[in-house]
């Protein structure tokens, strides 16, 4: 990422000024910042939900900022993984086919895939429950499976343990990053909370990036 502005209409002035972000490949990197700092903004416009003003992103050798809305979409399908705060599973589909509908977008829909996660984050008798009737903490490990069953480079957590208390909250960032280093994802996470960050090798504060906060 590199000199990407990001302003919305109803702001005076830019939400996000981002001078440059890199993340290398495999490498975990935890992102501080408080409510309405611009971290989701932030993640979204790497996952090419949204266009910044000027600037460029690239995403595995590829500029963002250069595709259409059904290229972006689909190199996101392909090649990033996206863990929200509230999962936002679908809530029509059972287990298995929320797995399914993330692995065949990206070209590579293969049930035996889907049947080792299932078995990896011990979901196995969950396979054909709605999201409704999951317990919060198998909601998660189904968003955190969700966001890896297709072999992504680049995984995006936006306060993956926010809706969790601090011990469900722990389990599951212990398994978003083994996930992530078994399939060799990079993983950016933003968090407010210092207990999340503190287990980051590398985090930086997003008011300290962002020359908007300045």
């Amino acid at each position: 990422m590199a000199q990407v502005v990001k302003t919305y209409r109803a702001c005076d002035g830019p939400i996000l000024r981002i001078p440059s972000l890199e993340l290398a490949a495999r490498q975990e990197l935890g992102l501080k910042g408080k409510s309405g700092s611009g971290k989701s903004t932030l993640l979204n416009l790497i996952a090419g939900i949204l266009l910044p003003d000027s600037g460029s992103i690239e995403v595995d050798g590829r500029d963002m900022t250069r595709l259409d809305e059904a290229a972006r979409d689909g190199w996101r399908g392909r090649r990033i993984g996206y863990v929200h705060q509230s999962f936002h599973l679908l809530p029509s589909l059972t287990v298995w086919e929320n797995l399914w509908v993330a692995a065949a977008l990206s070209g590579q829909g293969k049930a035996e895939r889907i049947e080792s996660f299932l078995e990896r984050l011990d979901l196995q008798d969950r396979r054909n429950f709605k999201p409704s009737r999951l317990s919060l903490g198998q909601q998660q490990r189904v968003a955190v499976a969700r966001a890896l069953v297709h072999h992504p480079i680049l995984v995006l957590a936006d306060e993956p343990t926010g809706n969790l208390d601090a011990e469900m909250a722990q389990t599951a960032l212990e398994l978003l990053r083994s996930m992530c280093r078994e399939s060799g994802a990079a993983l950016l996470l933003v968090s407010h909370d210092p207990a999340i960050l503190s287990q980051f090798e590398h985090s930086h504060d997003l008011s300290e990036l962002n020359q908007a906060c300045s």
